[in-house]
């Protein structure tokens, strides 16, 4: 905590910018019960750029402390966003993948991140 305080208003107030920003009508769900939002390629473009983001800060974190248990929960965190847009853009079978996906991605974050901290 003492290394992010100083960046942790600038981040919030950034975030808080944004939100303001992505109109949401909280009284109407879709079928995989996601709030509907105005302005959906502004919503998706904050949402890829938030994926992208946090892989490559733990793709960064790897190079900069040299532990390989950050590019496997890069890669984990990856999984984890193609999952759920796999599974909520796609209304077939082929959809299954996104779990697969999902449950990967979810399994290498959850392993290797608690190996990294010694939560395990």
């Amino acid at each position: 905590m003492q290394k992010q305080r100083n960046i942790f208003l600038p981040i919030t107030v950034v975030t808080l910018i944004f939100s303001l920003g992505v109109p949401i009508d909280t009284q109407i769900w879709d079928s995989s019960l996601n709030l509907i939002t105005g302005f959906a390629p502004l919503f998706t473009l904050i949402e890829a750029g938030t994926g992208i983001i946090t892989t490559v800060s733990f793709f960064a974190a790897a190079s900069t402390r040299g532990s390989p248990g950050f590019i496997h929960t890069g890669i984990g965190s990856a999984l984890v966003f193609a999952g759920r847009n796999i599974l909520l853009s796609t209304d077939n079978w082929a959809g299954l993948s996104g779990i697969v996906f999902l449950a990967l991605g979810t399994w290498l974050i959850s392993t290797r991140l608690h190996k990294i901290y010694l939560w395990l």
